[in-house]
């Protein structure tokens, strides 16, 4: 920011009220993230408008030494009152939480915010919120030049995989694959999202019980990758197994050879079944997260001796 005072227009894409009532907020601007506080905000005219997914107009002060600008004046430019509806909501949350984790502060993009402010209007109006929210990831990724490998196995470098990567979120060959092959529309959606036009891909939809297994794809690619993003089984139910648990199954010869590469922070057996908590765990508890896992009692002395902060909860 090169002067102390400066106007912003831009999508509140995470909101943090802190114990003192003061809001904490990042917006998605052309110019790239600001983040910035309204001191006093949560009791204050500014509340209304500082609000998830509101296009916002900001004066901001940047104080000498602060690296936190202070919203002085908010002014509401537009607001989408259906992504407050439940089966729109959670997408429109997974969305701005995709593009707080791609795009850095104070980086120039006005393609990154007209996009994410196009997936907004289409989570709202369009009749297939989830599909949205698909498509619109994809094109995120490919904006932000983090792309799937979809041309070539990511293990062995074959060529035209067609089976998912439960680990990488990429995509693998017969002979390196645990899992059965993608159907013909999924795996035409995967090759094709990222060239093809917005437009193109929203009208050729993949059928909704194909989608758990390009959301599952999507997640581990972007954990892996990106990092940032942990709520997708929660906001979007479909990304889960089949029991709603966040889990991806392997045969027992892919899990012991990721045991052995030391894919796992915690793995053990119990009930004829072997279990596995990706290492990138570590990553997000050093960055200060919370992290929940579903465990086992036989197993829990072993985990709090790798980690003595553990909290169980029987």
């Amino acid at each position: 920011m090169r002067s102390r005072t400066a106007n912003r227009s831009g999508i509140v894409i995470r909101r943090r009220v802190t114990p003192a009532g003061d809001i904490i907020v990042t917006l998605l601007t052309p110019q790239g993230k600001l983040k910035a506080v309204a001191r006093g905000g949560v009791k204050g005219p500014l509340s209304s408008s500082l609000n998830l997914f509101h296009n916002v107009g900001v004066q901001v002060y940047q104080a000498p030494g602060n690296d936190l600008a202070s919203v002085k004046q908010s002014v509401l430019e537009g607001a989408l009152p259906k992504l407050a509806e439940p089966e729109r909501y959670a997408f429109a949350h997974l969305m701005a939480e995709f593009a707080d984790a791609l795009f850095q502060e104070g980086e120039f993009s006005g393609a990154a915010f007209e996009l994410f402010a196009a997936a907004l209007r289409g989570v709202a109006h369009q009749p297939d919120p989830e599909w949205v929210a698909l498509v619109m990831s994809y094109k995120l990724l490919g904006l932000a030049g983090i792309v799937p490998q979809t041309a070539r196995c990511a293990r062995c470098g074959e060529g035209d995989p067609a089976h998912p990567d439960p680990l990488g979120g990429q995509m693998l060959c017969a002979a390196c694959a645990s899992l059965g092959a993608y159907p013909p529309a999924s795996l035409d959606f995967l090759r094709g999202v990222v060239r093809r036009t917005v437009r193109a891909s929203m009208d050729a939809p993949v059928p909704p019980p194909e989608r758990p297994a390009l959301w599952r794809a999507l997640e581990r690619f972007v954990t892996v990758q990106v990092g940032g993003v942990h709520s997708w089984r929660q906001l979007v139910p479909s990304a889960g197994g089949p029991e709603g648990e966040a889990a991806h199954s392997v045969s027992p010869q892919e899990f012991e050879r990721l045991e052995a590469q030391g894919a796992f922070a915690l793995s053990w057996r119990a009930n004829g079944l072997a279990y596995g908590i990706p290492a990138e765990i570590d990553e997000w508890l050093a960055s200060g997260e919370q992290v929940l896992v579903n465990g086992s009692r036989g197993y829990l002395a072993t985990a709090r001796e790798r980690y003595p902060d553990l909290l169980a909860v029987l």
